[in-house]
């Protein structure tokens, strides 16, 4: 066996590692992430909840990890929706990439305000605005 066979090979190996690892995540485990990130967000939210400016910036970060995990979810959609049907495949990386780009324009955001004090007229306002062609083609294809 060549040596490109063999690294083909270990690559096909990883990706079928990975995704049966993917596989694996049960509803319980996302409840119980789900109800975690809820409860560290309350605690947060309730400490900061009398200081503006530490407030302001809690609400700019707490987007960021948030839209985050839900590119991730989307794009787990994706990978597990492509072995049924092409066309879904295609529409939930449309739904990865429309939330992505609003991931994006929330990092924009939160740069512009806490490092600048401006929240409008920035280039998060790009971002904000190609998310909603893109989720809706998404949703329509």
């Amino acid at each position: 066996m060549s040596q490109v066979e063999s690294s083909s090979s270990k690559v096909v190996g990883s990706t079928r590692s990975f995704m049966h690892g993917l596989r694996e995540i049960t509803v319980r485990n996302a409840a119980i992430l789900a109800a975690v990130i809820l409860l560290i967000y309350m605690v947060f939210w309730y400490y900061f909840k009398d200081h503006p400016s530490g407030s302001m910036i809690f609400s700019d970060l707490i987007t960021i990890p948030i839209n985050a995990l839900a590119v991730v979810c989307l794009l787990y959609a994706a990978i597990l929706s492509r072995k049924y049907d092409r066309r879904h495949y295609y529409g939930w990386l449309l739904l990865f990439a429309s939330q992505f780009i609003y991931f994006l324009g929330d990092v924009f955001f939160a740069y512009y305000d806490i490092l600048f004090g401006r929240s409008t007229n920035t280039i998060a306002d790009i971002f904000y605005l190609l998310f909603y062609p893109l989720f809706l083609f998404g949703t329509l294809l």
